[in-house]
């Protein structure tokens, strides 16, 4: 299938889940559109190494712990916010592995520019909440780690090793991301509709980018 194609399918079950979301549905819809996201992406993406692409496989991790992630955070128990970081940041080490895997070499232009506006993202932030003190070094770590993924695709872009479209989906991942941590942290949105929906848009938006872009430019 191509990946032209494949938007089309990806495109229905993001719009079912916002759906889901629009309705305020925790039911059985929530529990099916949800992993149906990134679950799809992964289907996707075993599909295209067997026809070949293998330089692929190191994005199976990426997308198996995001699904993960996905599913611990749907849980409301204290716990499952850490898990589910968790779960993020190792999906973020597997797409730095495998931009590592590309040989960009270092591009100052794009380390800098990146690195600034991660620091720029995570200063507004912090004007904004106030962080838990037992949540604030699982946060800075987590977002070490997602400035990390933002600098590494910027660097391979630079060098040509990927389109555009990657580093936009990981800027949007960032601002999802950054959006959980105000409206969980600071803007007390955590419940509202709207609040869920930009999340979800942007990051079902941001996943989507992020693989389809990598694989379009070997399709």
């Amino acid at each position: 299938m191509k990946v032209r194609d494949f938007i089309k399918i990806y495109g229905a079950i993001m719009l079912f889940h916002l759906a889901v979301v629009y309705r305020g549905d925790e039911g059985q819809m929530l529990w099916l559109s949800k992993p149906l996201i990134v679950g799809t992406l992964l289907f996707f993406t075993f599909s295209k190494i067997r026809e070949g692409k293998a330089f692929l496989m190191p994005l199976i991790p990426a997308l198996v712990f995001s699904l993960f992630g996905d599913v611990a955070l749907m849980f409301q128990q204290s716990p499952a916010f850490l898990i589910g970081m968790g779960a993020f940041a190792l999906a973020h080490i597997s797409y730095g592995y495998w931009y590592l895997k590309q040989g960009s070499g270092l591009k100052w232009q794009a380390f800098i520019i990146a690195l600034l506006l991660s620091l720029g993202a995570m200063y507004l932030l912090l004007q904004l909440v106030v962080l838990p003190v037992e949540l604030s070094i699982p946060i800075y770590a987590y977002f070490g780690l997602l400035s990390l993924h933002f600098i590494l695709s910027a660097m391979a872009w630079q060098a040509q090793k990927i389109s555009i479209w990657p580093l936009l989906g990981i800027a949007l991942f960032i601002f999802s991301d950054w959006w959980i941590a105000w409206s969980k942290f600071g803007g007390g949105l955590d419940e509202h509709w709207h609040n869920r929906f930009i999340i979800m848009l942007t990051y079902g938006l941001a996943q989507g980018l992020i693989l389809l872009g990598i694989i379009a430019k070997e399709d």
